[in-house]
């Protein structure tokens, strides 16, 4: 074996143990076929910093932003995936901060008109 056949088999090892959820995230974002960008996610300790570093590579390189059509894509998937209790949780709490801007806004509005 030469030195360039180990190097990509210990690439590929830690490109394969990287978490699923980094994974997935990877393939998201559109850097699946970055092998630099893989090894950078592969090598942060867990896969809560996996997938921050994937974020993190994302937005450093626009022109690997998913597109909202594929987050959209994305968010659909993992709200499938979701129990009907954790739907009804997360849209009560949208709905709670869609109502508390609103009401900043609100009370903005007739500050200023009050002037």
């Amino acid at each position: 074996m030469s030195g360039i056949e180990r190097t990509e088999a210990r690439r590929a090892t830690t490109i394969a143990a990287m978490s699923p959820e980094a994974k997935q995230e990877a393939n998201t974002l559109g850097l699946s076929d970055n092998q630099n960008a893989l090894l950078q996610i592969a090598r942060a300790k867990g896969a809560v910093a996996q997938v921050q570093k994937a974020r993190e590579l994302a937005e450093k390189n626009p022109s690997r932003k998913q597109t909202a059509e594929q987050e959209f894509a994305a968010l659909n998937k993992v709200w499938q995936r979701c129990r009907p209790s954790v739907r009804q949780q997360f849209l009560t709490d949208v709905i709670k901060i869609t109502r508390t801007k609103k009401q900043v806004a609100t009370t903005r509005l007739r500050k200023r008109a009050c002037r």
